[in-house]
């Protein structure tokens, strides 16, 4: 019975060496769980530096909103034509977006992924419409981004055929009006 409860004592140097290392089938088995957690976590990992991207891109446009509602209320004649201050090329590329043909002015704002590779981020901006903003979006591929994008726009993420028709129309009758002022107030100066 004494020697249940007493451990095993090495008594030779060459059996204490073969004793304190580890089996070759000992360390295959902790590389593949090693290689099977990180096959299941660097995905996710990928997806939360991507969602931390197009969270500042969110950031960079809600302060070029500001700006031109800002530019609005200061100079409402150059209002549509004015261009954000708060956001430039080297802010988006840092975060793998650019501006969308041309679209940087208060009128229509555009920004997208610069790789075309990129399945996860999507194109997002605003538009200046009868003296407020309207935030719209268009989700990747990736249906990961669609709850992203809906907390962006709402229910202009993803914008049909007949919303972006009406916005249009409504982009127009904005210029329209503007014209109209202006000519109001040129024939009244003169």
């Amino acid at each position: 019975m004494e020697n249940l409860f007493r451990p095993n004592r090495i008594k030779s140097p060459e059996a204490a060496s073969q004793a304190a290392g580890f089996t070759l089938i000992e360390l295959a088995i902790t590389i593949a769980i090693l290689s099977i957690l990180s096959a299941i976590s660097i995905p996710n990992v990928y997806k939360w530096v991507q969602q931390a991207k197009i969270d500042e891109v969110k950031s960079i446009l809600n302060s070029s909103a500001a700006d031109c509602l800002f530019a609005a209320r200061s100079s409402p004649a150059t209002a549509l034509t004015h261009k954000p201050t708060s956001i430039d090329s080297d802010k988006l590329s840092s975060a793998g977006y650019q501006i969308k043909d041309g679209k940087n002015k208060c009128q229509e704002l555009l920004v997208g992924p610069s790789s075309k590779d990129d399945q996860f981020s999507y194109e997002m901006g605003f538009r200046f419409v009868g003296g407020r903003i309207e935030k719209f979006g268009f989700p990747a591929n990736d249906q990961s981004s669609l709850n992203s994008c809906k907390a962006w726009a709402g229910s202009n993420c993803g914008a049909s055929e007949a919303q972006l028709a009406e916005w249009t129309r409504l982009a127009a009758i904005q210029a329209a009006k503007q014209k109209c002022n202006d000519d109001f107030n040129t024939f009244r100066s003169s």
